[in-house]
């Protein structure tokens, strides 16, 4: 943790294990800063909060705006005892205390599509693509993984925002990006339907 916030130079260790030698689940330790001394290493503690199927390949990215914890995963709790995944991104905002689950995939993917090509010198069968990218950054977390969906092994992208940091701000924000010069609807307006990009949208310290 490189944030200034309360767990600045805390470091975490992620990595997934089957404790039930049935299936796997993401694990966390948090390691304090050491403070002279050795660190004080805490229990393992389970990322997932849904233990059903698999869950692997996890990859963990600290915050160093906010300190907020993201490790990403893929999971079969959809498919437990076979193949089919999705991707999920869990977060902690508690020093690695809590976790939440966000699913980020939105179609499920099969690890046994084009798993046999082979790979150069040793031809050994390459299996799904192994490994997740994940950085988070000012609020925000930016994700890539191995996907299926479309019968063939891609890569695929996903920026997840979070609510700490609301918008990232820019040159030009949205009209009534304000609150304090807030639309006002009346009545006539009734039902009401708009569409509006908010990327640029910038926060402030009395936004709701």
């Amino acid at each position: 943790d490189r944030s200034n916030g309360p767990n600045r130079g805390r470091i975490y260790v992620v990595w997934a294990e089957s404790t039930n030698r049935s299936d796997s689940d993401i694990f966390i330790k948090r390691l304090t800063p050491p403070d002279g001394n050795q660190p004080v290493v805490s229990p393992a503690l389970r990322v997932n909060t849904v233990a059903a199927g698999d869950q692997f390949f996890p990859w963990l990215s600290v915050d160093p705006n906010s300190g907020a914890v993201l490790v990403a995963y893929h999971d079969r709790r959809e498919d437990p005892g076979g193949f089919l995944y999705h991707t999920f991104v869990a977060r902690s905002t508690d020093g690695g205390l809590s976790f939440k689950d966000n699913q980020i995939s939105v179609q499920k993917s099969d690890p046994r599509i084009q798993s046999n090509v082979e790979a150069l010198p040793n031809r050994i069968a390459i299996g799904i693509g192994d490994y997740i990218g994940i950085q988070a950054f000012r609020g925000k977390g930016h994700l890539m993984w191995a996907d299926t969906r479309n019968g063939k092994q891609e890569i695929f992208f996903g920026q997840v925002p979070f609510e700490e940091l609301g918008g990232g701000g820019g040159d030009t924000p949205p009209p009534n990006d304000d609150c304090q010069n807030a639309r006002e609807l009346g009545n006539a307006f009734f039902p009401f339907g708009d569409f509006l990009d908010v990327s640029l949208a910038t926060s402030a310290n009395d936004d709701p």
